[in-house]
């Protein structure tokens, strides 16, 4: 019992213990020689498990992106736990102390990992850099229903976050009525969006109708436009709330009318304040 839940001080106990007891003759040396089995075993467990942690999943680099004039780079790690599933986060690094990592390199000892920026599986990192030294790490999976910023500021020792979001609360908002002109479809909408990031952003919207695709709609994708028909870009700022109407174009379909007329379509946002290779 004590050899095996006792750890390696009990552990170096038994044995001094037993050697003691060999050497002093004892009469139970047999009792001695089952206790250095057992101990044996227990070194043998031990070790397994350590190999499995060691080797059990793994930890790498998926993507990086490196600051303008290269001072730093930001690395998206991969923490892979096999069948266990796994997550990403970020770290960064810094020029001053080597060369910077690669992908599918483990992740470097000088890493620093970035608090608040962890996220699972199937999460994709948006990188922007502002400065050479402060950059926006936009995560999302797939479409970006709510935009969940991080801005990251790095110093010489040490580093800030800012984190908030860019979010519809879709219970107050709502589909007003829809408009055919020619081969095109207007959705009438109003989004209740809200800002709780601590700068203003900026952002485009698109919509997904599945139910309208192959009626009222041709494919069932719309994209927010302004009043000349070109893509609307909003602007909302940090810590406000607004009603906004928004009208979103889409490719008539063969059908004159919609089949459910009260449904608010699956709607998504386009970065545009922190997505630099964008263009309405």
């Amino acid at each position: 019992m004590c050899t095996f839940f006792g750890g390696a001080i009990l552990l170096i106990i038994s044995v001094v213990l037993g050697i003691v007891a060999l050497k002093d003759r004892t009469s139970r040396a047999y009792l001695v020689i089952i206790g250095f089995v057992l101990d044996i075993v227990f070194l043998c467990v031990i070790g397994a498990f350590i190999y499995l942690i060691d080797n059990f999943g793994s930890v790498t680099v998926k993507d990086v992106s490196a600051s303008p004039s290269g001072a730093y780079q930001v690395d998206v790690i991969a923490n892979d736990d096999g069948a266990l599933g796994g997550y990403y986060i970020l770290a960064f690094e810094r020029a001053n102390r080597g060369k910077f990592a690669s992908v599918g390199d483990k992740k470097p000892r000088d890493a620093q990992y970035i608090d608040g920026s962890g996220d699972k599986w199937d999460t994709a990192y948006d990188i922007t850099w502002a400065s050479d030294n402060t950059f926006y790490a936009l995560s999302h999976s797939g479409p970006i229903y709510q935009m969940n910023l991080l801005k990251v500021e790095i110093y010489p020792d040490s580093y800030q976050t800012f984190e908030g979001d860019v979010s519809i609360k879709h219970d107050e908002s709502y589909f007003d009525h829809y408009e055919i002109s020619g081969d095109k479809v207007f959705y009438v909408c109003y989004l209740n969006i809200s800002n709780s990031f601590y700068e203003t952003v900026e952002f485009s919207l698109e919509a997904d109708d599945s139910r309208g695709q192959n009626g009222l709609l041709l494919d069932g994708h719309m994209i927010a436009v302004d009043p000349d028909g070109n893509e609307a870009v909003y602007s909302i700022n940090p810590g406000e709330t607004e009603m906004m109407e928004v009208v979103f174009c889409g490719d008539k379909g063969t059908e004159d009318e919609r089949t459910e007329d009260d449904h608010l379509p699956s709607v998504s946002f386009i970065p545009v304040s922190y997505n630099p290779g964008y263009e309405p």
